[in-house]
């Protein structure tokens, strides 16, 4: 699949008059560094946790890193704000997201959008409640359709018969000849 996609493109390209070459050099020179989004080592010495924090741009009072474990490097680690969290009339950079530029976001924000989760949403309702609904929902289907299956209930209507095109034409089926 990529090897047909990469010939329809190098084809596209060719008459358009781009060395395909040329182009997928560009892209990998503009587009292949993720090294440079990617968070450092974890902080050791009180020197390294300045330098991060500023990097991040947080006062070094502010700055507290993640778990080694976690895998998350220098990123730093702080309260989760959800999107509704946020003011709505702020000025923001990108309004859709509400960020400002250069602000440091949560690692899990992507789940926190305006069409995502909301980390500060508690739910009112017990534990006991979500499964007892589900299985709930599920077992009065399958009772319903027992019963309207067991008292041959139908619940589409009544179907009229089918229709052979000829009226003094033979048509022979498979339909038992008796009712």
């Amino acid at each position: 699949m990529a090897h047909a996609v990469a010939s329809i493109l190098c084809r596209n390209l060719s008459r358009l008059r781009i060395n395909p070459a040329l182009t997928a050099l560009q892209i990998h020179k503009n587009y292949s560094d993720s090294s440079l989004w990617k968070p450092g080592p974890p902080p050791v010495t009180e020197e390294q946790r300045r330098a991060a924090a500023a990097k991040y741009n947080l006062i070094p009072e502010d700055y507290d890193v993640w778990d080694e474990k976690e895998g998350y490097g220098d990123y730093p680690k702080f309260q989760a704000a959800g999107f509704d969290a946020r003011d709505p009339f702020d000025d923001y950079d990108d309004e859709y997201d509400r960020y400002f530029y250069g602000e440091p976001v949560h690692i899990d924000s992507i789940l926190w959008g305006p069409a995502g989760m909301n980390p500060d949403w508690q739910s009112y309702k017990p534990a006991w409640y979500y499964p007892l609904m589900s299985f709930g929902f599920v077992f009065t289907w399958i009772l319903l359709d027992s019963i309207l299956d067991y008292y041959d209930i139908r619940i589409n209507g009544a179907v009229k018969p089918k229709q052979y095109p000829g009226a003094d034409k033979v048509h022979y089926t498979f339909d038992p000849a008796y009712d």
